[in-house]
């Protein structure tokens, strides 16, 4: 039989084999039949088996739905790898590379068939690696017919095509050898398992891929309402070889649970063996969920130069809509009633193709550079946690754990966190199971670590009273068992049901509803035909009411929270906590003030202005020196020495306040102008204190000369003030005195520890004994203030000393893990013909694992590991060939093979494939 004149792949068919490998994940596979049902806007899928013990496997997986169906030109366009016909200005389509049906279906079985209907129209499409083996091609040949809906005629035209006729009873004699459907009747009843509507499609596949142990790889038997996977293989990365073989998540086995979060927004019922899946809108069902918005620095510089670059392509972009707009509507005017021939039906093609494609294009373009992370926690399954990365809402990756989730603590653990990433951020792989830019994905999993870390610290688990282990235990968790499920009892079940929101979906206009909690639904399921009448909520009765959206609340963003410092950790928290417990501070100081005598005040201002200021850094070893020790001390006596002067020649005053003092007696008020520097001076107090600080000790000392200038001995008349003003009160000069009392500039306050009057002898002329009292006790205390300054230096030299050997510690200690784990790392991947023994490397010292030469080490390792594979292979390859020249001898023996052929060429393989379809093995 020719099949020259049957529609060709312009591919070889190894292709088909080749390209079903991209998915590694079986449920992958099926998810792209379930994105063409959806980019196909069908509100209903059908996932289930037809039995047929014929077949290899012994039954054909179906999947139905009721979307828009394809024409002929459109289901033609299915077997162009690397083209898709249903793209549009949509972005929310999820197909987008055409080649989702093919590699899909060839990864689940060899053969598929495929019924659609559109209008007035129905198509066939038969894509069978069984017809390809059978019959020795080279090149995917594809039968295609199709036929008029209402009359079921073949659709074609002679006078286009002379040959059609031949083609078309050709494509169905291959349909009636190689499918299941072997007559006329049993091929058009598949078209009447469509819904009743104008359009819809039947896909069917067949001949099942076996296990090892000749079992089909998706179990329908063990649960005949759901689809399973008989044997996953978890120890491969992209099954999540982290989890146990009793804490994979129910996503990875049941096919039910999967599609159930398949979608971010889900808006189609889907029946797997006809039963509905209950689809979850995975927030709603999360403990204390938080939204944190990220302006990502990496993916908005991306998508800035992106379209830096591309400015002028955008352009030109436009430029070709118009044009192809111009010439739709050229062509559309022209054509008009006139049959359309071949090459005007090909650019109308062209012109509608290449119009959807720049407008998805701009579309494209204009989608949104800030992610949202979502985060909550799992109260029903603690031990699935994770982050779920969905990509134009679609799930791409999920139970994908980062930053503390890797490590065996508590931290963390039990969150899950969701992102909608779009296109334009991030591109998937070909099967959708990973992305492209394995970069641009790692810097999204850090940014979600750290909004992990802050999410951790918002909601507190650690915080409460008795920790972690608490908090799990108030829900129910009562075995330290991470993976043990939680009590059932009703007091648990009900604590559960309360802190979670209960979200459904209407069965009939697809719209979600949050239902109010009751309590006599505790640990009921939602019965699958739920509508928005048997809601117990009146406001949301009618299908006709918006949809309810599940509220979320919005933390600001993570660069806001740390200062715009990229922190690992619960630092933002902290510190949030120490600016709180610092304002309470001010405004209880500011509380206690007004009752505090002045030089109380004084001195607990000063204490406040020392917290304010920035903690010095903790390599403060110099101060620890007997030069700086000798220099505070010479600073301190300074500053006694300017206090004195500045005493002998100005009033004390105390310190302003904020209400107005009480009114003085009759002899204060005859002295305002006395009063006029004390003011000036105390309300510099916070200038001139930070310049004693920052100045040196030159400047301090130029500065009490000049200051020291214009003070000089007084008449023996105010002897008695400044006897007085020794033992500590302060009372104002008569009128006279302060009359000639020149004006002081402001100068800076007493030190708040030590508070010396020094009175020379030469001003008490009749009252020695006094000055000498108060001489004494000046110098008792300058002593006191040198002890306190050394003692003040000291303290300073003990911290840093502490903080620098904790420090020392912690890197000792993380020197420690690092040389450990290299240790580990030698002996585990020692090559047999090392110059060492892998016993040598657990007592290395540090000093020779910083020398080793890991270079060679693992040069040798990779040599070794290559050539046991070499090895292998050649191994596999005799016995392949043994094998081969085995079967050639008993084809030759059995009449199918001529005596004298290559026993090791592919002819005796498709001469066996031959033999044993002939047979129905």
């Amino acid at each position: 039989m020719s099949y020259s004149s049957l529609s060709k792949a312009q591919l070889s068919f190894e292709y088909l084999h080749t390209n079903s490998t991209t998915h590694e994940f079986l449920f992958g596979a099926i998810a792209e039949l379930i994105d063409n049902a959806r980019d196909a806007h069908a509100t209903e899928l059908d996932i289930f088996t037809a039995q047929n013990a014929e077949l290899r496997g012994g039954y054909m997986l179906c999947l139905r739905d009721n979307g828009c169906g394809m024409d002929p030109q459109e289901t033609k366009d299915i077997i162009t790898f690397g083209r898709s016909a249903k793209r549009s200005d949509e972005s929310s389509a999820i197909g987008m590379y055409g080649n989702g049906l093919k590699s899909g279906s060839m990864r689940i079985g060899n053969d598929l068939i495929l019924f659609t209907k559109k209008e007035d129209t129905m198509s066939a499409l038969f894509l069978s690696r069984t017809f390809h083996e059978a019959e020795s091609l080279d090149e995917v040949i594809v039968p295609l017919p199709c036929f008029r809906a209402d009359t079921r005629q073949p659709l074609y035209d002679l006078a286009e095509d002379p040959t059609a006729a031949e083609r078309h009873q050709t494509e169905m004699a291959v349909i009636y050898k190689y499918s299941p459907f072997k007559t006329e009747k049993e091929f058009f009843a598949q078209f009447d398992k469509l819904n009743s509507g104008s359009s819809g499609t039947l896909l069917m596949i067949y001949n099942l891929k076996l296990l090892d142990n000749g079992q089909p790889e998706l179990d329908v038997t063990t649960d005949p309402t759901d689809v399973l996977l008989a044997s996953p293989d978890f120890d491969d990365e992209t099954d999540l070889g982290v989890y146990s073989d009793h804490d994979q998540p129910p996503e990875r086995r049941s096919l039910r649970h999967y599609v159930s979060i398949m979608y971010i927004d889900p808006r189609m019922k889907v029946y797997i063996q006809n039963k509905k899946v209950q689809t979850r809108m995975l927030l709603s069902c999360l403990y204390k969920p938080l939204q944190y918005n990220y302006a990502s620095r990496t993916f908005r510089n991306r998508a800035e130069a992106e379209a830096s670059r591309s400015k002028e392509e955008t352009k030109q972009a436009d430029m070709r809509v118009r044009e192809f707009e111009s010439r739709l509507r050229d062509l559309e005017q022209r054509l008009g009633e006139a049959p359309v021939d071949t090459a005007d039906r090909i650019a109308l093609r062209k012109a509608r193709d290449a119009l959807a494609s720049s407008k998805r294009e701009a579309q494209m373009k204009k989608e949104p550079k800030t992610l949202t992370f979502y985060f909550g926690v799992n109260l029903e399954q603690r031990n699935m946690y994770g982050m779920f990365v969905y990509n134009c809402s679609r799930l791409i990756k999920m139970y994908e754990r980062t930053g503390p989730q890797l490590d065996s603590g508590q931290t963390c653990r039990g969150v899950v966190g969701i992102v909608n990433v779009p296109y334009i951020l991030l591109m998937p792989t070909h099967s959708k199971q990973d992305f492209a830019d394995a970069k641009e994905y790692r810097a999204l999993l850090r940014a979600m670590s750290d909004h992990l870390m802050q999410y951790w610290d918002d909601i507190g688990i650690e915080k409460r009273p008795g920790g972690v282990d608490a908090f799990w235990a108030e829900f129910g968790y009562l075995k330290a068992k991470w993976s043990e499920p939680p009590s059932q009892e009703p007091k648990y079940a009900k604590k559960r049901a309360i802190s979670l929101q209960t979200h459904v979906q209407c069965n009939r206009c697809l719209k979600w509803r949050i239902l109010p909690f009751q309590s006599n639904q505790v640990g009921k399921s939602v019965p699958d035909n739920w509508e928005c009448k048997d809601n117990p909520d009146n406001a949301h009765k009618r299908c006709s009411e918006p949809e309810q959206i599940l509220a979320v609340p919005v933390r600001a963003e993570l660069e806001k929270l740390t200062g715009g410092q990229a922190v690992r950790g619960r630092q933002p928290a902290k510190r949030d906590e120490e600016d709180d417990s610092e304002e309470e501070e001010e405004e209880e100081s500011e509380e206690e003030e007004e009752e505090e005598p002045p030089a109380k005040r004084r001195a607990s201002q000063q204490q406040q202005q020392q917290k304010k200021k920035p903690a010095p850094p903790p390599p403060a070893r110099k101060v620890a020196t007997p030069q700086a020790v000798a220099a505070a001390k010479q600073q301190q006596h300074q500053k006694q020495i300017q206090q004195q002067q500045q005493q002998r020649r100005s009033i004390a005053a105390p310190p302003p306040q904020k209400k107005p003092p009480p009114s003085p007696p009759k002899k204060q008020q005859q002295t305002t102008q006395g009063k006029k520097p004390a003011a000036a001076e105390s309300s510099s107090d916070d200038e001139d204190e930070e310049e004693e600080e920052e100045s040196s000790d030159e400047e301090e000392e130029e500065e009490v000369k000049k200051k020291a200038e214009p003070a000089k001995p007084a008449a023996p008349a105010r002897s008695a003030p400044m006897a007085k003003r020794s033992s500590g009160a302060l009372p104002p000069l008569p009128a006279a005195a302060a009359a000639k009392q020149p004006q002081q500039p402001p100068q800076p306050p007493p030190a708040p520890s030590v508070r010396v009057t020094r009175t020379p002898a030469t001003i008490s002329t009749g009252q020695s004994g006094q000055a000498g009292s108060a001489t004494q006790q000046n110098k008792q205390a300058e002593a006191a203030a040198s002890a306190d300054g050394i003692n003040s230096t000291a303290s300073s030299a003990q911290s840093a000393v502490k903080s620098l050997t904790a420090e020392l510690q912690s890197v000792n200690q993380q020197l420690s893990t690092v040389s450990d784990k290299l240790r580990d790392v030698l002996k585990y991947f020692c090559p047999p013909n090392f110059s060492r023994a892998d016993t040598d490397f657990a007592q290395m010292p540090v000093s020779e694992l910083e020398a080793f030469p890991t270079e060679p080490f693992f040069r040798i390792y990779e040599e070794g590991i290559s050539q046991l594979i070499r090895e292998r292979v050649e191994e596999k390859e005799k016995e392949l060939m043994a094998l081969r020249s085995a079967l050639a001898r008993l084809l030759i023996a059995a009449g199918y093979l001529e005596a004298g052929a290559d026993t090791h060429s592919q002819l005796v393989d498709r001469t066996l494939i031959k033999f044993l379809a002939e047979k129905n093995l």
